[in-house]
């Protein structure tokens, strides 16, 4: 925060920076103060949020001389001027060396500045204080912190994606010239640079979600004293990084949220006290990274959500029959417009009321909302939103013959068409999808985009923002990859079928499934219509997304796919072990190997690319095979990894803690020992 203070004021002192010269240079002339006054405001107003109370003191003086210039109650003149640049100088030179520590005049020479600020009368420069030299300060800074518009690094990020393109056609030219093994490693450099590049351009758009966290204790501090209660806020994980501009969307929800759970979640201290817990409520925020996600959690412990009561007022306003759902089925009526259990409705909140524009907004940024109600002891709101607008995680696949992407975060399953829990068949013109007893919308890809149908092999469950589940089928999935989506070409656009183009690893451009312009184009009806075809059960309540493979042991494993960065084949030769270590490299890096068996004599070795946001380590397996949802209840611990249920058989699933502590370990220790 505070160096964002400082290149806030930086900014803001280069803008009145003409206004304070011309003003130097003609003291009694008549002007507009409005920019000189809106700078001093706002520096004290950030000194009094950041409690730096020496520099609001400073700004304060001078915003009281600046008022009274602006109405009318007093007349500039060479002195006051003289004060008034010394005392923005000041501010400069201690702002400045809150980034740089520089040592500062003392504190009681402000004294003079303000007497000299204070008094109509002219000061002999004798007796006056020096001006504080600026520039050095200024520029100190200006090295260090730079602001960027986000428009200029979306086009960076744009001109890294041409730059690819650009070496693709000069890798295919050198090769023809050259030959591939005089380029080779020129051209792999000049890989791992652009790469490095994009990396560093997408950094620059990130900033601590505390920027996000930074207002809740004064909100929660004022909203608890407007309605008599006692509140103690806890906030965690204000290190995670997440887009700026994902920061400013997150701002309005949470809010909503924070004093939603204030005002009808908590309970006041009387009803705390009866029923049995500390007067003093709990609310928890916290942020967490989840492979490419941020998980924020909202948690309190006051009455949770009365289900019975929302079943009623549902009831009563014809969204539903009483009795008609489950208790987690009626729980996400909370979203519907205007459905409340609150009594009364209050200028601050009314639990469920608006919850349905806090969905909407989150889903816009491609992320997901969930609810775990815990009656009488309170309710925890997970939001699940990607790490940057700028990358995005997609699958690769086929259809038509031709190779498309699909955004990761909607697609809930991938699905073997010829998997014993899935029944395709035709229905006239189209499909419908029997997949564990539900029956779901079925979508050729490539019949949609108008392309020859061959065999497909899988389907994809997915969930469009704003819409309900259905399946689409493809004839392959390759990969999942992260890639910057870009505007499609105005004539494609106009098709409702693409949502952008993107540049995945081969360096050939592919473009980016609309899923629900996919489904509006074959007249298939997946938009959300009515609170009771929300109200099915939300699966992130009771299930969990799982990556299903055959390890080295020839038993079926599986890993949370939010840890899952890319599958791919790795020559055997890229393995080493060392002192009973195992070592892989990825992309010219070496990583950790959890070797969990023998591994394969063939040439190439499928391998998973986990990470945790810190850590990566490759995890070779024998054949990958569906992305499955397991019951939470059917996951019990036993040693060291947990096992579950998929479908009828048993499930070892990867212990994500004993791996990433493993990865954590020095590689450069490791190999030495060998």
């Amino acid at each position: 925060m505070t160096q964002e203070f400082v290149a806030e004021t930086r900014d803001m002192l280069e803008h009145v920076g003409n206004a304070l010269l011309e003003w130097e240079s003609d003291p009694t002339g008549a002007r507009d103060f409005d920019d000189i006054f809106r700078f001093v405001h706002t520096v004290k107003g950030s000194c009094g949020f950041l409690n730096l109370p020496r520099i609001e003191k400073l700004a304060h003086v001078a915003e009281t001389v600046l008022s009274e210039l602006r109405s009318g109650n007093r007349k500039s003149n060479r002195a006051l001027v003289s004060g008034l640049l010394r005392i923005i100088d000041r501010i400069v030179l201690l702002t400045a060396a809150l980034e740089t520590g520089d040592v500062v005049p003392d504190e009681a020479s402000d004294s003079l500045l303000l007497t000299a600020l204070e008094t109509d009368s002219e000061t002999s420069p004798e007796s006056a204080p020096a001006p504080e030299p600026i520039s050095d300060p200024i520029v100190a800074v200006q090295r260090r912190n730079v602001r960027i518009d986000i428009d200029l690094l979306d086009a960076m990020m744009t001109q890294v994606s041409d730059l690819v393109l650009v070496r693709n056609e000069l890798t295919r030219t050198l090769n023809v010239a050259l030959g591939q093994e005089a380029t080779a490693a020129t051209l792999d450099a000049l890989s791992a640079r652009i790469a490095e590049l994009r990396i560093s351009i997408a950094r620059a758009r990130m900033q601590p979600v505390d920027r996000l966290f930074a207002a809740l204790p004064r909100l929660v501090r004022d909203t608890a004293n407007a309605l008599g209660k006692s509140v103690r806020l806890t906030v965690e994980g204000t290190d995670v990084e997440l887009d700026r501009e994902m920061v400013e969307q997150l701002r309005d929800p949470l809010i909503h949220i924070v004093r939603n759970a204030i005002d009808h979640g908590i309970e006041n201290a009387e009803g705390r006290t009866a029923a049995g817990k500390s007067p003093e409520a709990s609310l928890r925020v916290t942020a967490r990274q989840s492979g490419n996600q941020v998980v924020i959690t909202i948690s309190d412990d006051g009455r949770g959500i009365d289900v019975e009561r929302l079943r009623e007022r549902a009831a009563a306003t014809g969204l539903l029959q009483a009795g008609d759902y489950s208790d987690e089925q009626a729980i996400n009526l909370i979203f519907a417009p205007g459905l409340s259990t609150s009594e009364t409705v209050t200028a601050i909140s009314g639990r469920g009321i608006g919850m349905d524009v806090v969905r909407a907004n989150i889903e816009k940024l491609g992320g997901s909302v969930s609810l775990i109600n815990r009656p009488s002891h309170g309710l925890t709101i997970d939001i699940r939103v990607p790490l940057t607008l700028s990358i995005v995680t997609v699958l690769t696949v086929k259809a038509g013959g031709m190779e498309f992407a699909i955004p990761r975060a909607i697609v809930e399953e991938v699905l073997s068409a010829s998997s014993k829990s899935v029944v395709i068949e035709r229905l006239g013109t189209g499909y419908i999808s029997t997949v564990r007893g539900e029956k779901l919308a079925t979508i050729s890809l490539a019949s949609a985009l108008s392309l020859d149908e061959t065999r497909q092999t899988h389907l994809l469950i997915v969930k469009p923002t704003g819409g309900r589940r259905y399946a689409l089928m493809v004839e392959t999935v390759h990969d999942q990859e992260e890639v910057v989506v870009r505007q499609v070409a105005p004539h494609l656009s106009a098709t409702g079928l693409f949502a952008g183009q993107a540049l995945p690893n081969s360096g050939i451009p592919i473009l980016v499934i609309d899923v629900l312009g996919v489904a509006r184009s074959t007249g298939v009806n997946v938009e959300r219509q009515d609170v009771k075809a929300e109200a099915a059960p939300t699966q992130t309540l009771a299930t969990i997304s799982v990556l299903s493979f055959i390890g080295l042991d020839g038993m079926l494993w599986g890993v949370d796919t939010s840890l899952v960065e890319r599958i791919e084949d790795v020559p055997r030769a890229a393995f080493t072990l060392r002192s009973g270590d195992a070592f892989v490299t990825l992309d010219q890096t070496l990583c950790r190997a959890i070797v969990a068996g023998t591994l394969p004599t063939s040439e190439e070795i499928a391998v998973l690319r986990l990470s945790d946001g810190h850590s990566r380590v490759g995890f070779p397996v024998l054949q990958v095979e569906d992305l499955v949802r397991l019951d939470k209840a059917s996951i019990i611990n036993s040693g060291r990894n947990a096992i579950g249920l998929c479908g009828s058989e048993v499930i070892q699933l990867i212990n994500e803690r004993l791996i990433f502590d493993l990865a954590g370990t020095d590689l450069a220790e490791a190999t030495h020992r060998g």
